[in-house]
């Protein structure tokens, strides 16, 4: 799921075009070669190109897969690699402990 996220701290369209403004793109993981990610990465060349300052920020990031999508884009950096966040560890325990109790009622 490509999650993108534009803080563009109160600017209107017009003002986009006239002042740089500071863009955070944010991927759940690089970890496949779709068309999402390649969007992904063009939108950061087109906001580079007019101006505006953006950053790539990923949770997770596989080398191969990045390799791939970035074929032939030799001026996009690699994304800041944030990790994959505590809350999720702590969901993916409920869901285990869901799981074991489904299987002791069936038992």
């Amino acid at each position: 799921m490509l999650l993108i996220f534009l803080f563009l701290k109160g600017l209107d369209a017009l003002a986009l075009e006239e002042a740089a403004v500071r863009v955070a793109l944010i991927h759940t993981a690089f970890f496949i070669t779709g068309g999402g990610e390649r969007l992904l990465l063009e939108m950061y060349r087109a906001l580079k190109d007019l101006g505006h300052k953006a950053d790539l920020y990923a949770a997770y990031l596989d080398e191969r897969a990045w390799q791939v999508i970035t074929d032939g884009m030799g001026d996009v950096p690699e994304p800041t690699v944030l990790g994959e966040p505590p809350i999720n560890r702590l969901f993916h325990r409920a869901q285990i402990l869901r799981i074991l109790r489904a299987l002791l009622a069936a038992w």
